[in-house]
């Protein structure tokens, strides 16, 4: 069984990502979680000038964590929702 299976599934926006990685804990969050996000989230994020845009790209390219779903519908997925 790899990493994947037994992590917990989360589903997070572009402002959680930002608080995650503002209050320095997003390093931990991606370690804990199989962290989920939509394409849109995933385009803001990785925009130049955007809060911690290097690092997120960092974690979407150089961790091998593939971080992003399409077509998303809340309903068609059974994840929980982070909000904060």
């Amino acid at each position: 069984m790899n990493k994947w299976q037994i992590m917990k599934k989360v589903i997070i926006d572009t402002s959680s990502a930002i608080l995650l990685f503002k209050s320095g804990i997003i390093t931990d969050f991606f370690s804990a979680y199989h962290v989920v996000v939509t394409q849109s989230v995933q385009d803001e994020i990785l925009q130049d000038g955007y809060t911690g845009s290097s690092e997120f790209l960092h974690y979407f390219k150089n961790k091998g964590i593939n971080l992003t779903i399409r077509n998303f519908s809340i309903h068609a997925v059974n994840l929980p929702l982070l909000y904060l």
